[in-house]
């Protein structure tokens, strides 16, 4: 496995790191056999665990919500590509690299794709709504009209 960073330049010119591609075009293939003629949708959202960045990229199918494909990516400074089985757990260099590889994977498959959680907010200051007796979280406030 080549150890070499996808050059990611802000000139939008790519050199993506073959070895990252030929995992995400297993992913891909996966996803098709997967979810056939289903719909689906892609969700990438991100976090941090014991001090490392992780970016979460879960394929779903639209009609089904049981029905899923999860991809975990840290961002650890080396390569590691595990097996491709439902999805998988990878490591790459930089978040922009995690990012990069979750963005060929939705093109090829030709999905929708959404960034972010916005359910899960524990921070009462910036929720939609107080919470309600027992929530521990809710939805955070997008500024969003009220009809």
């Amino acid at each position: 496995m080549s150890n070499e960073t996808s050059d990611l330049s802000a000139s939008g010119f790519t050199h993506t790191n073959t070895d990252l591609h030929i995992w995400a075009g297993k992913i891909v293939e996966e996803a098709k056999n997967y979810f056939s003629d289903e719909k689906i949708e892609l969700s990438i959202w991100s976090y941090i665990e014991q001090k490392y960045e992780h970016m979460s990229c879960d394929i779903r199918s639209t009609n089904n919500k049981d029905k899923y494909i999860t991809i975990t990516i840290c961002a650890g400074g080396e390569y590691r590509l595990g097996e491709v089985s439902r999805g998988g757990d990878i490591e790459v260099h930089t978040m922009t690299e995690a990012l990069h590889v979750c963005g060929i994977i939705s093109q090829a498959l030709e999905c929708p794709i959404s960034v972010g959680l916005g359910g899960n907010e524990v921070n009462k200051e910036v929720l939609e709504k107080p919470l309600g007796e027992a929530h521990t979280n809710g939805r955070i406030n997008l500024w969003k009209t009220k009809d």
